[in-house]
């Protein structure tokens, strides 16, 4: 065991961070310390505030049981009953422990009350393995660090490693895989060599993992700071074959995976996540050249990654409407299908993700234009249709005939204003119907 480097933190770090979740941590801390329990802020909350960015929430650990800890805040509840976790004021207070083996290649068969240094051993990479003590006198700037691993210079030096020997923490939890990619594109890290090979090594234990926590993991991936060189990293360490687990979806990851960097650039910071997720995961669906794949089955491709339906449904209109402006180049959109892309409430996502997909087709500023037209001038909300399935049976039309086909026809003669009533459209349907006859003798 390395000996800890304890310091406080250089006048250069800031961070403007004194929100009501860090004075709530740092009143636990206190109560703690106060009883003479060994206690810190603990884990991603360190090491952002010495990165100068703003925590997503804040852990803390202690020395003290949990019991300890019941008795000191009533009020406290166990939230992780096998893993000695309380929360109360909406902070994580964790005991301090040692873990057991992992048989299920994800969590700990048993876990022991321990001390900071085991506490330390058993977290998965040395920049999540920093304890702070805040000075309460300021609590915006990071206070005293314990660093048994080297992971406040790995900070420094933009480098990811594992705590320990690299082979030992992927085979105790195989999501750690996923986990070393998200943190280097994250925080535009190098992955140490060793921890790199390491990942090679084991990237077949990723398939041990539930497919959930495998797409969930895959989801941050690409939603996240650079998705395009995350993704370069799993390919590079073999991981794309157990987090795909199908080969169409494998090669149109390989493909796309370029788009997703400029993509991210152009989305706004008010887009939702299932938007922004969607829309990602179409850009590596969406297969411009067509030769090899087509986009319903990349959508059955993708089933692999157990995402939810209404995420499969909104990929798949996507997908429908990029096939719209995939068009030879010396075509104009049709103006039906300009409209129902702008009626999309995704229209300008879609719209983002087309020029990057088709931007070396002369035509798609034109034709996303048009589609723009449509919705600058707040022409989105499509009419209801002139005639429906019972207009065809009410004119004699025998069921065996293709109504959606003639339905859809319709409707898009409607919407290019080559018809505007429902006469209108019965007499085409008796057209349609005379040329189909025709064509069947």
């Amino acid at each position: 065991m390395t000996k800890p480097k304890t310091q406080s933190a250089p006048p250069t770090m800031r961070n403007t961070d004194t929100n009501d979740a860090l004075a709530n941590a740092m009143s636990i801390i206190n109560s703690l310390r106060q009883h003479g329990h060994e206690t810190f802020l603990v884990g991603g909350c360190v090491r952002d505030r010495l990165l100068n960015r703003p925590p997503k929430d804040y852990d803390v650990t202690t020395q003290a049981t949990p019991r300890q800890i019941k008795a000191l805040f009533p009020k406290a509840k166990l939230i992780g009953a096998s893993f000695a976790v309380m929360e109360y004021q909406q902070i994580q207070i964790a005991s301090f422990r040692k873990d057991g083996k992992y048989s299920d290649k994800r969590h700990p068969d048993n876990i022991d009350f321990g001390t900071i240094e085991e506490d330390a051993a058993r977290r998965d990479f040395t920049i999540n393995a920093l304890y702070e003590l805040p000075n309460p006198r300021n609590l915006a700037r990071p206070g005293r660090i314990t660093d048994f691993f080297g992971g406040r210079e790995d900070l420094r030096n933009r480098v990811l490693r594992t705590v320990g020997n690299p082979n030992a923490r992927f085979r105790e939890d195989a999501l750690r895989l996923m986990r070393a990619v998200r943190f280097a594109a994250r925080f535009n890290m190098t992955i140490a060599p060793q921890t790199l090979r390491a990942m090679t090594r084991h990237h077949r234990k990723l398939s041990m993992i539930s497919r959930e926590r495998v797409r969930d993991e895959f989801l941050l991936i690409i939603t996240g700071a650079q998705p395009t060189h995350a993704l370069d990293i799993i390919i590079k360490t073999k991981l794309l074959a157990p987090i795909c687990d199908n080969r169409t979806l494998a090669y149109l990851v390989r493909k796309n995976c370029a788009r997703l960097t400029p993509l991210s650039k152009l989305l706004s910071a008010t887009t939702s996540t299932n938007n922004h997720q969607c829309l990602m995961i179409a850009a590596l669906l969406a297969d411009a050249d067509r030769k090899r794949r087509t986009p319903q089955a990349a959508v059955e491709a993708l089933q692999k990654l157990r995402l939810a339906n209404k995420q499969t449904k909104l990929i798949t209109e996507i997908l429908q409407c990029l096939d719209q402006l995939r068009l030879p180049d010396h075509k104009t959109i049709a103006q039906h299908s300009a409209r129902v892309i702008a009626a999309h409430p995704a229209a300008p996502l879609i719209l983002a993700l087309a020029r990057i997909i088709f931007k070396t087709k002369p035509n798609i500023k034109r034709n996303t234009n048009a589609i723009n037209k449509w919705i600058n001038t707040n022409q989105t909300r499509l009419p209801d249709p002139l005639i429906t399935g019972n207009t065809l049976i009410r004119m004699g039309i025998k069921p065996a005939t293709s109504y959606a086909t003639i339905l859809s026809k319709i409707y898009n003669l409607q919407l290019d204003g080559k018809i505007n009533t429902a006469d209108e459209a019965r007499k085409t349907i008796a057209k349609i119907i005379v040329a189909q006859q025709k064509r069947n003798r």
